[in-house]
């Protein structure tokens, strides 16, 4: 302090300009397998590129099942900050793909190459749309921990039924129910990460019913209508995953 000497033995100054994530020591970084994921959500929150020796030391941890140590809420805490916390939540699941993780998340690494109608999507696949979705959904979020979780873990999963209904029908790409489809998956997804039933029972009625405002809005439906869906899921809950899955294309 007194020199004013700035020591820095790991060029870690180097790799702030250019906004890299670089781990310092393999011996103590694979000590605790968390590091992947809190180095995935540190990408998706800072804007930050993960360094190829870092991507390649994790991915080797990933294959060899380090990660397979971890309790759930340990792994949930660092979804939960991936989720609540970056502006950009597509590029810690995109992270997660190329290192190999989404092996433990097969709901997740389904949505790969699921095609979709280009006339609806034309963004690609249920993968690219999720990631859209999620990203939307982050510009949405209103600073309650409970409600953005819902929101975003809503629009993460909500065309989870999509790889078990699509099909080639009359010429079009059609995923007929698979809003309903997709409450089995989402519960098994989430029951992976978390012990806290009333968030999962909040979020699958989401899923369950996420194509219905716009459907109600197209049929120009009742207040009738309308009051039967609010008797199946919290309507101010599902309106803004709504939103966010109309703008993730």
């Amino acid at each position: 302090i007194d020199s004013g000497e700035f020591l820095d033995p790991h060029d870690g100054m180097v790799d702030l300009k250019t906004k890299t994530l670089r781990h310092i020591d393999d011996s103590t970084f694979v000590e605790d397998p968390l590091r992947i994921y809190r180095g995935i959500q540190f990408c998706a929150r800072f804007g930050l590129v993960m360094a190829d020796e870092t991507k390649e030391l994790c991915r080797g941890m990933v294959e060899q099942g380090a990660l397979e140590e971890l309790s759930i809420e340990r792994v949930y805490e660092e979804f939960k900050k991936l989720l609540s916390k970056s502006d950009k939540p597509s590029m810690g699941f995109y992270l997660m793909r190329e290192l190999g993780v989404l092996r433990y998340f097969p709901e997740l690494e389904d949505l790969i190459g699921v095609k979709q109608d280009p006339i609806w999507h034309p963004e690609g696949d249920v993968w690219i749309h999720t990631m859209m979705v999620v990203d939307e959904a982050a510009k949405l979020r209103v600073g309650d921990d409970r409600d953005d979780l819902i929101l975003m873990f809503g629009s993460l999963c909500h065309d989870f039924g999509k790889p078990s209904t699509t099909e080639f029908i009359d010429g079009r790409i059609r995923s007929r129910a698979h809003e309903k489809a997709g409450v089995l998956p989402t519960k098994s997804f989430l029951a992976r990460l978390t012990n806290e039933s009333s968030l999962i029972d909040e979020i699958t009625p989401i899923v369950a019913n996420h194509l219905a405002p716009s459907q109600l809005f197209k049929d120009n439906s009742s207040k009738a209508a309308i009051r039967r869906l609010s008797t199946r899921v919290n309507i101010s809950k599902l309106i803004p995953v709504a939103k966010a899955d109309f703008f993730g294309r």
